[in-house]
């Protein structure tokens, strides 16, 4: 499948880029209900406009749905959505390594490829009548996205008409649905959907520091939570070369409220058929590359995270659908059902020099000051970096982006 791109230029969407680091205010909150009936091949929609906590007690048997994309069902073979992201992830791969330049042949071709390649799954997932409406929404607008279906890249969707991504235009958060008779969850997890705040007076932080990130960033990870203040009421501890089997132990003897992990995310695809293809995804928090040594879907669950408010993945594409035995999955989604309030974490690979940058702004947003939300600390650490590179599109934020810290 290929589209042609029809933006208006590439001029214009660094423009865009300028103006939006400019104003970053939430003017709306709206909640997209994305409901994929993979039995019927359709993928049901609901736009709902109210605060998120009422969005999230949906009656799911009595609603009027806005619009139904009956899905061809060769575009949603494992391969042919495999492929997409593959694709996908290689134009982020381009962008990544280079800094913005209007007069830049290849950054005009990136760009083009980079909307060509959303156009694959927004055509084919998002009914026109749903990106209509989006498109009246206001800019900054908050929109959370209601739904455990993670192969569409919601951030990296093109509007032509607006020259922008979702992911430039709004402020996009994913609350999974957790549901006790359907994934098998415990009940616990479906009061903190809409928890805003932790009421916690000290919060226990522990910064993973990993490796296959260079020397440079390592160094500037360990020192991220410097800024705190010496206080008995913050417990910081930077950590190197753990594993997941020391992880667990870990989060089994000590209530952690913030997990953050700078290290590289390492992607491979497995077989040669692709009726039986498999991927393996991990991220290294270990110094050596072996898979068993460092953190995988599967050993995400070996941890206690039930009093942990945010988990912070700063490594390449440690929130991609990771193609396993039955379906996608993500790291996301398995943090999430695994405890964790909030889940960050990335739709491919980011620029490692601007990588803990992000994350020291978003934390001294968070936590350093007057309390403030998941969005409003992400939106100033998105604002004051997109000016620079649009690498902030691909951040993806999984919980409650109402949700406070302290």
């Amino acid at each position: 499948m290929t589209f042609s791109s029809d933006c208006q230029s590439f001029e214009d969407f660094i423009e865009g880029i300028k103006l939006e680091s400019q104003n970053s205010g939430r003017n709306q909150t709206k909640t997209l209900i994305v409901r994929w009936l993979k039995e019927e091949n359709q993928i049901k929609y609901k736009i709902l406009t109210s605060n998120i906590e009422e969005n999230l007690d949906f009656p799911e048997n009595e609603v009027d749905w806005d619009a139904t994309q009956n899905i061809d069902p060769d575009i949603i073979r494992r391969e042919t959505i495999l492929s997409a992201w593959n694709n996908l992830r290689d134009c982020i791969a381009s962008a990544s390594t280079r800094e913005i330049d209007n007069d830049n042949e290849s950054w005009k071709n990136i760009f083009d490829s980079l909307i060509a390649n959303s156009k694959v799954f927004a055509e084919a997932f998002i009914p026109q009548s749903i990106r209509e409406n989006i498109r009246n929404f206001d800019f900054g607008t908050l929109l959370t996205i209601d739904t455990n279906e993670c192969t569409i890249p919601w951030e990296m969707i093109y509007d032509s008409d607006l020259n922008c991504f979702w992911g430039n235009n709004f402020l996009i958060a994913h609350i999974p649905l957790c549901i006790e008779s359907e994934n098998n969850l415990p009940i616990a997890h479906l009061s903190y959907r809409n928890t805003t705040i932790s009421n916690q007076e000290n919060l226990t932080i522990r910064n993973i520091v990993g490796y296959g990130i260079s020397p440079k960033t390592r160094s500037d990870a360990r020192i991220l939570f410097d800024f705190l203040p010496a206080q008995d009421n913050f417990d910081v501890e930077s950590i190197e070369s753990t594993t997941p089997s020391s992880l667990s132990t870990l989060t089994k003897s000590l209530e952690i409220n913030i997990l953050n992990i700078t290290c590289k995310g390492r992607h491979r695809t497995e077989s040669a058929d692709p009726s039986q293809i498999v991927c393996r995804y991990y991220l290294q928090i270990h110094e050596t590359s072996e898979t068993s040594q460092n953190l995988t879907l599967e050993r995400i669950q070996e941890l206690n995270l039930n009093n942990c408010n945010i988990v912070f993945a700063n490594a390449c594409s440690s929130v991609i659908p990771i193609l396993t035995v039955n379906d996608f999955r993500n790291f996301g989604w398995e943090f999430y059902r695994n405890g964790a309030k909030v889940y960050i974490g990335t739709l491919g690979e980011i620029p490692e020099k601007y990588m803990c940058e992000f994350t020291s702004i978003f934390y001294k947003a968070l936590i350093n000051g007057e309390p403030a939300t998941i969005s409003s600390a992400y939106t100033t650490a998105k604002s004051h970096l997109i000016k620079k590179h649009p690498f902030a599109l691909f951040y993806r934020i999984y919980g409650n982006p109402n949700f406070q810290v302290i």
